[in-house]
């Protein structure tokens, strides 16, 4: 049955049902162009935020990703000169920009290929041709660098000019400090705005056409004067010191003939570890055959041995290694390696074949036994342990050619850390 139209007028609001469990969807009107109603669930993911995300949900994960994640750029090209950090030449002074950067790349070809001849280990050779690069006025955005144990390429690629590039093999190395510390304060001038640029290749040919402190005797004689100071460290008489002498003396001046006739480095110091175990060989026998009142004064062959292998171990190279090693350069750490590898291999088979030499010519050898106990097991007494240790570290920067205002600092810097090493090691 119809009822009776119900009159016009406005339409009542509905209340909002009261809170409850739902049990379907919700139909809520919808004006505009909707032909019907919106229905919104009341149950499932929608209804407890799992759907469209809400406002306040987006800013919770933005943030939670700035936390976690970060805003700073994931890969990012890391400029050379950040290999400043923590060296003397961090805030470099810099001049203009040059107008043309082929001279300037020359220099720091050459002020590398310096200080890799000179002995200086990867990590400053890079730090000093950067800081120069810097203070002469090339941009570092541009400028690249590799070095190598016999190699050394500078790069340098500006966007508005043609490349420059420069390689140079550094086909032989050596130790001199002299060189390595004039080389040294030219940069510190040059990143210290102390040098004008006419000026730098003046100071850089001077740095390298400069002569060697010390002559090719006192050389000699520093080499002589360290076997001594190990002989007097292992507790030998004064008759030992003077063979330790001699021994050093016929070792270098046999490693030098052998290298001003060509040889390989590993028959050079094959050959004068060869002379130290004849020579040591030659004191067994005459030991054995002097009478006993002077047998007693032959110093012991163990002693000789010592004296001469330390003018041939690679001990500036070991350091060197191991620097490039630790501070991020492994390629010129492992052909540093390779090369104390191959000298000790030489000193070793050097001595090895003197002493099967001496064997099968009836000569009695030295004994292995007693060469460990000569060198781990002797008894010095305390002031001969300080003066042959100043005296060895004294030695060495002759023979290494270190300034000369730099000798009695080295010694008593070698003798101070002895201390400090007997002391650590017996407390007591």
């Amino acid at each position: 049955m119809t009822g009776a139209p119900r009159p016009a007028g406005p339409r009542r609001r509905r209340e909002a049902p009261s809170p409850g469990p739902a049990t379907g969807p919700t139909s809520v009107p919808t004006t505009g162009s909707a032909t019907g109603p919106l229905t919104v669930p009341t149950t499932g993911p929608a209804a407890t935020g799992g759907g469209v995300p809400r406002g306040g949900g987006q800013a919770r994960t933005a943030g939670w990703r700035r936390r976690v994640i970060g805003e700073e750029e994931q890969t990012r090209p890391v400029l050379i000169v950040d290999r400043l950090r923590g060296t003397p030449f961090a805030s470099p002074y810099r001049m203009a920009a040059p107008a043309d950067p082929h001279r300037q790349v020359d220099l720091l070809l050459r002020l590398a290929v310096l200080l890799l001849r000179s002995g200086s280990g990867t990590a400053e050779v890079e730090s000093s041709v950067v800081a120069a690069a810097v203070a002469l006025g090339l941009s570092e955005q541009h400028l690249d660098l590799d070095i190598t144990y016999s190699s050394v390429t500078v790069a340098y690629a500006p966007a508005d000019a043609p490349a420059v590039v420069r390689l140079q093999v550094v086909r032989s190395t050596g130790t001199e400090y002299a060189r390595l510390s004039a080389a040294h304060a030219l940069v510190l001038d040059l990143v210290e705005g102390r040098l004008e640029r006419e000026d730098v290749a003046v100071r850089l040919a001077e740095v390298e056409s400069s002569p060697r402190p010390y002559r090719r005797w006192m050389v000699r004689v520093a080499w002589g004067l360290l076997a001594v100071a190990v002989v007097a460290r292992l507790g030998g008489g004064p008759l030992a010191l003077l063979t330790g002498f001699v021994m050093a003396l016929a070792v270098d001046a046999g490693a030098r003939a052998m290298s001003r006739a060509g040889a390989p480095a590993f028959f050079t110091v094959g050959a004068g570890a060869f002379i130290a175990g004849s020579l040591s060989s030659l004191l067994t026998l005459a030991a054995e055959v002097l009478p006993p009142s002077l047998a007693g004064q032959v110093p012991p062959s163990a002693l000789v041995v010592a004296s001469g292998i330390v003018v041939l171990l690679p001990g500036g190279t070991f350091v060197a290694a191991v620097e490039d090693a630790l501070r991020g350069f492994p390629v010129t750490a492992a052909a540093r390696l390779v090369t104390v590898l191959m000298t000790t291999a030489a000193i070793l088979g050097g001595v090895v074949l003197a002493l099967d030499v001496a064997r099968r010519a009836g000569v009695p050898g030295v004994d292995p036994d007693a060469v460990g106990a000569a060198v781990g097991g002797a008894l010095t007494p305390l002031p001969v342990v300080l003066l042959s240790t100043a005296l060895g570290a004294g030695a060495a920067a002759v023979a290494y050619r270190t300034p000369p205002r730099l000798l009695l600092v080295t010694a008593v810097a070698a003798a101070a850390g002895q201390v400090a090493l007997l002391a650590a090691s017996d407390p007591g």
